[in-house]
């Protein structure tokens, strides 16, 4: 540490204020949070500001202690005040792209990439998101209602010409029954 004997002058010492507060505040992360393609536009929109801020700092028309706050608040209103869920979403975005650029490259299959992402969804995020099954409508009109209608007048036909038993046929329906319709 230098000690100096004469007191500094208020726009080094402003300066100096300046260089410490944007020592201590520049977050480590951004450099992770950044585009395949460049720099993440957040941070150079945050750099911006950090700019203006530390420029006011030297010139007085704020203290120290102000541009803390302005810049905190900055900071948490560009990059969420959810450190943890937008460090989570980056990870899965950059897992998301790998998959697809596999995908892409022929190196998985489309349904390999969509199982894989489904499981990194859930290891990132801690549960997949799982789509409710299709339920049959009160009045009949789901998907699985239309097919097991369209199949039971295939085998009553059956039954009918011949080709199949009564008891084999209902063994059928009861069969669909439980497949589209539970």
């Amino acid at each position: 540490m230098i000690v100096c004997s004469t007191r500094l002058r208020t726009p080094v010492r402003n300066s100096l204020l300046a260089m410490a507060l944007l020592a201590i505040l520049t977050p480590f992360n951004l450099v992770h949070a950044q585009k395949p393609g460049g720099e993440d536009p957040r941070v150079a929109k945050y750099q911006t500001i950090e700019r203006e801020i530390k420029a006011a700092v030297n010139d007085g028309r704020l203290t120290a202690a102000e541009g803390k706050k302005k810049l905190a608040a900055t900071r948490a209103m560009i990059f969420g005040k959810d450190k943890a869920t937008d460090a989570r979403t980056r990870k899965y975005r950059a897992a998301e792209r790998e998959i697809k650029a596999a995908v892409k490259d022929g190196r998985l299959t489309a349904a390999e990439g969509k199982k894989k992402l489904a499981a990194t969804r859930a290891m990132i995020f801690g549960k997949a998101k799982v789509k409710a099954k299709a339920k049959v409508k009160p009045n009949g009109e789901g998907s699985g209602a239309k097919k097991y209608r369209a199949m039971e007048r295939d085998i009553r036909a059956a039954v009918d010409a011949g080709k199949i038993t009564a008891a084999e046929a209902e063994r059928k329906l009861t069969e669909l029954r439980k497949k589209l319709l539970n």
